[in-house]
């Protein structure tokens, strides 16, 4: 009998995309970063679980304005690694204000980027 994978495993192990069945992704942790490039805008991360299969991901939303681009990076990990990173994002007051000047939000920029585990999707889209 064939393992039995949700949409999302399925796209991140083929390298096709991002979420495709969200239906079966449940949100363990969510932080907002200030950028460090100056352009005022932010860093999205999330840690996530698929309901289905169980596998962990993280994934970081860099939003930036003209001449960045905007990137997305998305990493299996384990469910180690996904643990410590909750724990991280738990320590802050405030995880989803971006302005927070917590010692969590001075070291999660590149949470996602500096997390241990195989990267499974990346793309970057251009600011026109």
């Amino acid at each position: 009998m064939a393992e039995q994978k949700c949409g999302y495993c399925r796209d991140c192990e083929e390298g096709t995309g991002p979420i495709r069945d969200s239906g079966s992704i449940e949100v363990l942790a969510a932080m907002k970063v200030e950028t460090s490039c100056g352009c005022g805008k932010s860093v999205s991360h999330s840690v996530f679980r698929c309901t289905r299969c169980g596998k962990y991901y993280v994934s970081s939303y860099y939003e930036h304005r003209f001449p960045h681009s905007d990137d997305i990076l998305v990493k299996m990990i384990d469910k180690a690694e996904a643990e410590k990173i909750i724990a991280q994002v738990k320590k802050c007051p405030r995880p989803e204000d971006p302005e927070c000047g917590c010692v969590i939000h001075k070291k999660s920029e590149h949470l996602g980027s500096e997390a241990k585990g195989e990267q499974k999707y990346s793309k970057s889209f251009p600011n026109d």
